[in-house]
């Protein structure tokens, strides 16, 4: 009887979206190149992120990680690397694959695992696109967060699991953790303060032009009156308004 025991680890599923249709327009020679290079691409990266490949069945990868962070890592350097190689590859050789990750308990017998960890994994393919890595909230609270962008895309039923499941979504490089601490909010605050500033550029420039519209109705209807404003406007601040304006209206 094969020996049995529980680990809680983190699973990730991977495989190419619409490959079935593939199949049914290649010959296999060309089915079986699609695969080399899809396996090329993939088993370096989940070997280098510390991922053990459980099984391979046709276009699809099981893999288990020791913890979510590196899950998620090796999930967005697939797609890293995929983007890289989909931008010099004949369209024929392209690959869009799908990348899932879940954690939590699993039953390990003859370096397979089995249980509702893995089974939910397995759904969760279902609502993911190529191009990001979609993940559990168990993942989610289980991983460090200071090193991803990841938001909610809500909250979904699969079958076998009788409660609602939330999932979360990454596409982004995670943050550069070289940063020192005050860098990071030094880099914040500098953000922070641009994006004030150009929002008072933008107003500045609104109302410029509404003042432009303004003196320029002026001029055309009551010269005199505008004249002798302009007169007193650059007696006070020594601008002239007719000029600073006016060289965009003739």
């Amino acid at each position: 009887m094969p020996l049995s025991k529980t680990a809680h680890l983190s699973i990730m599923f991977t495989d190419i979206k619409g490959f079935t249709a593939r199949t049914s327009r290649f010959t296999r020679q060309e089915i079986n190149e699609l695969l080399r290079t899809h396996d090329s691409l993939l088993r370096p990266i989940f070997a280098e992120y510390h991922g053990r490949v459980v099984k391979t069945v046709g276009d699809a990868f099981l893999v288990v990680f020791q913890n979510p962070t590196d899950a998620v890592f090796c999930g967005l350097k697939i797609q890293e690397d995929l983007r890289s190689h989909n931008q010099t590859a004949p369209k024929k050789d392209q690959l869009q694959v799908r990348v899932v990750v879940n954690c939590g308990e699993v039953q390990i017998i003859d370096d397979d695992v089995f249980g509702e960890a893995v089974n939910l994994t397995a759904r969760l393919e279902k609502i993911a696109e190529p191009g990001a890595v979609y993940f559990t909230q168990n993942v989610y609270l289980s991983m460090n967060r200071n090193e991803f962008s990841a938001h909610k895309i809500g909250e979904f039923y699969f079958k076998g699991i009788p409660e609602k499941i939330a999932v979360y979504k990454t596409g982004k490089k995670p943050l550069n953790l070289k940063l020192p601490v005050k860098s990071n909010f030094l880099t914040k605050f500098i953000f922070k303060i641009v994006k004030e500033a150009w929002g008072i550029a933008k107003f500045v420039l609104i109302a410029a032009v509404i003042l432009a519209v303004i003196l320029f109705f002026f001029k055309r209807t009551r010269p005199q009156e505008y004249y002798s404003f302009i007169y007193q406007i650059q007696l006070f601040t020594g601008i002239n308004l007719d000029s600073l304006f006016f060289s965009i209206f003739p």
